[in-house]
């Protein structure tokens, strides 16, 4: 759910799509398995499309989650300790195009964070480094958001800083 709170905030901004989420969730299939799942078939995605009046789904069809501590430390003069973990998400996206009956996006990914924690002792540090599912609703919900902005149009701003060419100095050239 996470993720798909994710991918429903950055797409509520797009010009190009209108949003609706619906409650249809579907068995899954292995998740090890390193491929997608089989597609959904066409007469459920016309059903779907049929009910919310929609041209296309957008679909989460593959999702695993971990997080894993990797290291801490023991701050200066014994003093303070941090600890660090990774949390990481493998999401599988497709998206159906009902008009073409056609899937016009299939996007499979790891996406991944780093998470710190401290605390005045190693049980403050361990404690804090243990709410996982906090980590992970992060990297759910950035995920998400990621693959938004892969299938909508976004809007980046670029500042660039010019420099006259100073003599005799090929780098600034």
């Amino acid at each position: 759910q996470t993720t798909l709170n994710g991918l429903n905030d950055m797409l509520k901004n797009s010009v190009k799509f209108t949003v609706i989420r619906t409650n249809v969730a579907m068995l899954g299939q292995d998740l090890l398995n390193a491929a997608f799942p089989e597609p959904i078939p066409w007469s459920e995605i016309e059903k779907i499309c049929k009910e919310y009046q929609a041209d296309a789904i957008i679909a989460l069809e593959k999702y695993d989650s971990d997080f894993i501590p990797t290291a801490g430390n023991i701050g200066a003069g014994g003093t303070g300790f941090s600890a660090r973990g990774v949390a990481s998400v493998n999401i599988g996206f497709r998206m159906y195009d009902l008009a073409n009956k056609s899937i016009i996006d299939e996007h499979l990914f790891t996406h991944t964070t780093n998470w710190d924690a401290g605390g005045e002792t190693i049980l403050d540090a361990v404690n804090v480094m243990m709410q996982k599912n906090n980590a992970i609703r992060q990297v759910s919900y950035d995920a998400g958001f990621f693959y938004g902005k892969r299938v909508s149009p976004s809007w980046h701003y670029i500042t660039r800083h010019y420099f006259r060419h100073a003599k005799g100095d090929d780098n600034l050239a």
